[in-house]
């Protein structure tokens, strides 16, 4: 793992709520910069679709690109509870959805698509959906170190 994944200090200092009662928007976007970052040191460039577009993010959060080819759409949750299989559905259909919207801008881009949470929660149902639907997204447990 990266060293970043090791040092948070960096990321907290630069997220302020727009709105300082919308703290669940701040801790979303404490850990999308946190992710972002890391793909940063992996030589992505990163388009932060969800702080900058808000909740019109389509679903996705992140959009990493590398080279002319390499395209990732991530979906980032800093949530203490488990992922839900309703959320990891949400997600693939979203990444449909933004896939057919920008095919002609797309189409001759690798997509991987991957969903990020911030706890260490495995559940069954959720690999299993993976599974079935040939393990279309990449489902990653990466915790946001305190």
């Amino acid at each position: 793992m990266n060293d970043y994944l090791r040092n948070k200090g960096e990321v907290s200092s630069r997220i302020k709520p727009k709105n300082k009662y919308d703290w669940k928007k701040a801790k979303g976007n404490k850990y999308e910069f946190y992710i972002a970052q890391f793909y940063k040191n992996e030589g992505y460039k990163v388009y932060m679709k969800g702080y900058n577009e808000g909740y019109q993010d389509e679903g996705i959060d992140l959009i990493a690109y590398k080279g002319k080819k390499e395209m990732i759409l991530i979906q980032c949750k800093n949530w203490e509870s488990g992922a839900t299989l309703s959320s990891i559905k949400k997600f693939v259909y979203d990444c449909r959805n933004y896939e057919m919207k920008n095919y002609k801008m797309i189409r001759n881009k690798q997509i991987k698509k991957i969903y990020c949470i911030s706890n260490e929660i495995e559940i069954q149902e959720i690999n299993n959906y993976i599974a079935s639907i040939k393990n279309e997204i990449e489902f990653l447990n990466i915790p946001l170190l305190k």
